[in-house]
């Protein structure tokens, strides 16, 4: 067996040995990877987010505010189209 450490008992009793200790070295090997941004990256992750955010809310508030005016438009002006 590659990789058996068998170390050598320290105590025989009746010709048997009293203790046994094996190391037995694993077949399979992981590898980890670690990687860490740059304080700057984070950064124009938040303003791109902060960006995004800051434009749909502008877009929004356009769009709010026209149908408010629609709105107060076919409340003020009725249209009889039976005449």
């Amino acid at each position: 067996m590659a990789g058996l450490i068998t170390a050598v008992p320290y105590l025989m009793t009746d010709n048997r040995p009293y203790s046994q200790i094996s190391f037995n070295k694993a077949t399979f090997t992981t590898t980890y990877t670690r990687s860490f941004n740059k304080v700057d990256t984070y950064f124009s992750y938040v303003g791109g987010l902060i960006g995004t955010i800051i434009g749909l809310i502008f877009i929004l508030n356009l769009y709010t505010q026209k149908a408010y005016e629609i709105s107060i438009a076919h409340k003020l002006f009725k249209y009889d189209d039976k005449d």
